[in-house]
């Protein structure tokens, strides 16, 4: 989506500010063809939604089916269908909920127990209403199961106890559903009992944390870096990081751990702390953002409100804008305060201007203690690494993201409520953070290519089993054929397209009442507007399409001119095929037989301090198995003399794999040096279950 770039009523220049820049793109057209495909992504959403849910069950019908056939392809399949329809079905659906329960029995007959558990704990913190009581009792029996199977005795002997408990109390009138179930607690029930001593690894975790050389900087632009290091700016270059005594070889100067990050594929890893496993679960409402439990999932909720609707129509996936969006909520937050103080004041800014101008002051204060987005929203990106086309790119996301924000979200009525702007500004001082920070996370954030290997036996995987073709793919929205915009998406002319042009005509009518001084008629988003009414003379409002098609106070090829604005095909082209394809593009996920690859964005803060285009190299950068990154230097550095990194990191294709400790070898690492993932001893304990 990003790539379809918006009408520029004036060239963007990189040299430019954000805000001068986000100017040149505030024009009716492209607010009103951003509103409208809102609502397109909108509808094409909630249809497919509906058409999945109308499918979901006999898909799960054909996958219970399949769970039987002793087949390798014919299994992947299925899980593959289970796993669909848990991440994409309505989660308030039985179908969700009992799909659950069938990964479970699937993944013990695969003996994966320790999986099964997780799903089965995920169960059972779903709404009881959506639960059977049949699946309730099989659900605990298979809980207390798995917990045997991988030697929790005591926690399985408790759960035995419970699900005792549960089949006294509930009067089934028919038991042949779950009388399986049934025998498999009875063979199992004299073995949990048991009394046993059981030879268990316990891990014993050494004291030794990860710091560096005289401890954390914290200062504004290297909090993460070592006391021994200093930043400086000079006219020569742009800035870097010097030592500020000698520092040994083999030292940590960097111990960085991102907090944002974001992955370009969906369903393969958590996205809240990137952990990647085939086992993973989805938002409850959006159906998109990925988690790998209940707990990371409940820790993202009160930031994943205000995303929500983004993911589940797509817009932020689309735009790459996961971390963005972030980014831009953390810098509402932390422009709120100022904007408090400022009101209790009795100050009051009016002006879409001054509010840019006071956001970037606020955030060169130097007194203020380090904090992430003040650095950013401070620091102007170099857009002249960027090419013109890019900078085009990051620019159209910015204004689409704005228009987002503001039209469906509630992040600019908690956090910009204080400004006394229309709508059109707001919009346009949001874009404009929005580009800032965007430059941010293009220019500084670090890529990994990630490969993961598809579990199980891949023998016979292009097989195909005749149940599944009767699933069928997902339905599509039926291609049209008209090229004219509104009946190409099915636009209601009342509803939909009047009700964006009418909002930005009483936006622009708001804003030179309030405001006649600072809005000028030769302004492109007034001659935009002015086109329009002139052909709906003496109509203050456009009630129908048909006002635009039947009007005669200007020549039919005027008219037609101002219609093709919103009607080229081209345009309908790109748009329609965008909003056809991406639940298709998800689907894909679901079906997948080869190898993943996954590319991971990182944004780092400290690190791209650090110059790595100096000629003396003298800092090695390692990421670890955690996301951490350490810098460690690989020569003596004397005082004064400007660490430099290597160009390269020393990584790891998988953040799950523990890091090689025999690499370190080549950077001569002293003993203060301490992987967190091999900082564990091992010690043989005897247990006993009584």
């Amino acid at each position: 989506m990003h790539r379809i770039p918006l009408h520029m009523v004036s060239e963007p220049c990189p040299e430019a500010s954000e805000y001068i820049t986000m100017s040149g793109v505030m024009c009716p057209r492209n607010l009103i063809e951003c509103e409208l495909f809102l609502k397109v992504l909108r509808k094409t959403t909630d249809a497919v939604f509906r058409d999945f849910s109308e499918v979901s069950q006999s898909c799960l019908d054909i996958a219970k089916k399949c769970m039987h056939i002793k087949c390798p392809s014919v299994l992947k399949m299925t899980f593959q269908s289970l796993t669909e329809i848990i991440c994409r079905a309505p989660s308030d659906s039985p179908t969700c909920v009992d799909a659950i329960l069938a990964r479970s029995v699937l993944y013990m007959k695969s003996n994966q127990h320790a999986t099964a558990c997780n799903d089965l704990l995920y169960y059972e913190s779903l709404d009881p209403a959506l639960k059977t009581t049949e699946g309730t009792i099989v659900s605990q029996i298979l809980h207390c199961v798995c917990l045997f199977m991988i030697r929790e005795y005591q926690a399985s002997k408790e759960k035995l106890s419970v699900v005792k408990e549960l089949i006294e109390e509930v009067s089934l009138a028919d038991k042949s559903e779950i009388s399986r179930f049934l025998l498999l607690i009875d063979q199992y029930e004299d073995r949990i009992n048991q009394a046993r001593e059981n030879v268990e690894f316990c891990k014993k975790v050494q004291n030794e944390n990860l710091a560096p050389f005289k401890g954390f900087k914290l200062s504004r632009k290297i909090p993460f870096a070592s006391q021994a290091c200093d930043y400086s700016e000079s006219i020569e270059i742009s800035g870097g990081v010097f030592a500020s005594c000698d520092i040994p070889k083999g030292e940590i100067v960097l111990v960085e751990n991102p907090v944002h990050f974001q992955f370009s594929a969906p369903f393969l890893n958590c996205d809240l702390c990137g952990v990647h496993q085939e086992q993973l679960y989805t938002c409850d409402n959006c159906r998109f953002r990925t988690y790998c439990s209940k707990s990371c999932m409940e820790s993202d909720a009160e930031v994943h409100q205000y995303e929500c609707y983004g993911y589940k129509i797509g817009l932020i996936p689309m735009l790459e804008a996961n971390m963005l969006f972030r980014l831009f909520c953390e810098a509402a937050e932390y422009i709120l305060p100022a904007l408090v103080d400022y009101a209790l004041d009795g100050g009051v800014i009016s002006d879409p201007h001054d509010a840019w101008t006071f956001i970037l002051e606020h955030a060169q204060e130097e007194e203020k203690n380090y904090n992430l987005v003040g650095e950013l929203l401070a620091t102007p990106p170099n857009y002249t690494l960027l090419t013109r086309e890019k900078y085009k790119e990051i620019v159209a996301t910015a204004f689409r993201l704005s228009v987002f924000i503001y039209n469906d979200t509630y992040v600019a009525d908690k956090y910009f409520y204080l400004l006394a702007l229309v709508k059109t500004d707001i919009i346009n001082v949001m874009a404009a953070i929005l580009l800032r920070l965007g430059g941010h996370v293009l220019l500084n954030s670090h890529r990994d290519e990630l490969y993961y290997t598809k579990p199980g036996n891949l023998d016979g995987m292009n097989e195909f089993n005749e149940e599944f073709d009767k699933c069928g793919n997902l339905p599509m929205p039926t291609d049209r054929i008209s090229a004219n915009v509104f009946s190409f998406y099915g636009v209601n002319a009342i509803s939909d397209f009047v009700d964006c042009y009418n909002n930005v005509h009483d936006s622009l009518v708001e804003a030179e009442h309030e405001y006649p001084e600072k809005f000028s008629k030769d302004s492109p988003i007034f001659r935009f507007a002015d086109r329009l009414h002139s052909i709906c003379v003496q109509k203050y409002e456009i009630e129908t399409i048909e006002d635009l098609v039947a009007a005669e106070t200007l020549p039919r090829d005027q008219v037609d001119e101002v219609l093709q604005i919103f009607n080229t095909s081209k345009r309908c082209h790109l748009l329609r095929n965008i909003a056809k394809y991406f639940h298709q593009f998800v689907n894909q996920y679901f079906n997948k037989i080869e190898n993943s690859v996954q590319l991971k964005s990182t944004l780092f803060v400290t690190l791209k301090t650090f110059r790595q285009n100096g000629v003396t190299k003298n800092v090695k950068a390692v990421s670890l198995p955690s996301g951490k990154v350490i810098g460690v230097t690989t020569k003596k550095i004397h005082k004064g003399e400007e660490l430099v990194l290597c160009p390269d990191f020393s990584r790891h294709r998988d953040h799950n794999i523990v890091l090689d400790l025999a690499r370190r070898e080549d950077f001569n690492f002293t003993t203060n040096i301490v992987n967190e993932n091999s900082n564990v001893s091992y010690v043989i304990t005897f247990q006993s279950d009584d």
